[in-house]
């Protein structure tokens, strides 16, 4: 076990090494990547991706007393939970509770400036207002932001993406006893490892983890595929990745029953990938950012990708409005 490098942006992997050993890196480590990021621990840095562990070391010189000190688990904690109808469920109630405009499917075209504030261009025309939040993934803003910053712009442009499909399988349930179980497994699902040299990045037992997501009696799973481990495997056809799933239940769980419907979706763009110098252009997008004191950028792209983080830059970002805004006097 050696020290921190003072400087250097540390891979995942070489953090684990040094702190943990090449055996917990390579199957731990290379597992939890793929499960957050759909990367590999030599493809993330420590200080991006996972800023609290590397904290315990940096604050306390040891992983241990770090988490002693601070009185709990390096592990994530709480309880996986959903909307019954999908995550669109958030956005109709603000919709009909946050007494606010709103404009639905209508296509933002730029950001640019004016005499006072921004005006933003969308399907109806420009708006002016005197603060913009944009919350687009950083690709797309990429677009909206050119004629206001083309700097600001060419930043976002180099944050990397990694390519995602998902493949749903639903199962009726088998009542004979002869015939083989439809996947059964209770808990959170499967991760497999780069070693492992599985098709598939792990399964989701989505109508355990979520209840209502499968009808009485029967079942569904998710299998993630692609990712920067085999992200040419997104390109293929429908039934390319249906069969590229199942390949990967065969080889993870020797089963794999007939499904009675099936679904297929790809994010050629998925999940922002944190991988070394991230830390260092999101600084650079801030300093660009201080220019335009009336525009700011929010996401999963800059501080965290999970949903828990995606909350509280939220609300931290809300904060600071509120703040500046009874400073204005307005």
């Amino acid at each position: 076990m050696s020290a921190a490098p003072a400087e250097r942006d540390e891979t995942v992997r070489e953090f684990g090494d040094r702190r943990l050993g090449a055996a917990v890196s390579r199957i731990f480590l290379d597992a939890l990547c793929i499960g957050i990021y759909g990367a590999s621990p030599d493809q993330l840095s420590m200080r991006a991706a996972f800023p609290l562990v590397a904290a315990l070391e940096r604050e306390h010189g040891s992983l241990l007393k770090g988490m002693l000190a601070r009185r709990r688990t390096a592990g994530p904690r709480g309880v996986l939970t959903s909307l019954h109808g999908g995550l669109g469920e958030l956005s109709a109630r603000l919709a009909e509770t946050a007494g606010v405009e709103w404009r639905w499917s209508t296509t933002v075209r730029n950001v640019d400036r004016a005499s006072e504030g921004l005006v933003v261009s969308d399907d109806s025309g420009p708006t002016s207002f005197d603060r913009v939040i944009v919350c687009t993934p950083a690709y797309a803003a990429v677009d909206l932001l050119r004629d206001l910053d083309r700097e600001l712009s060419q930043l976002l442009a180099e944050i990397e993406y990694t390519p995602i499909a998902v493949v749903g399988l639903g199962y009726r349930a088998v009542q004979s006893a002869a015939v083989p179980a439809t996947p059964r497994h209770d808990g959170f699902g499967v991760l497999t490892t780069s070693a492992s040299r599985t098709p598939i990045l792990g399964v989701v037992w989505e109508s355990s983890v979520f209840p209502g997501r499968a009808p009485p009696g029967q079942r569904c799973v998710r299998v993630m595929i692609g990712g920067q481990r085999n992200p040419e495997l997104v390109e293929q056809a429908d039934a390319g990745l249906v069969a590229t799933a199942r390949a990967g239940l065969r080889q993870v769980l020797a089963e794999d029953p007939d499904p009675e419907t099936v679904f297929v979706q790809r994010w050629p763009r998925g999940i922002p990938c944190y991988g070394r110098g991230h830390l260092a252009r999101v600084a650079a997008i801030d300093a660009r950012l201080a220019q335009w004191p009336r525009l700011h950028l929010n996401g999963n792209a800059y501080r965290g990708v999970a949903m828990n983080d995606c909350v509280r830059n939220s609300r931290e970002l809300a904060a600071r409005l509120a703040a500046a805004t009874t400073g204005e006097g307005t």
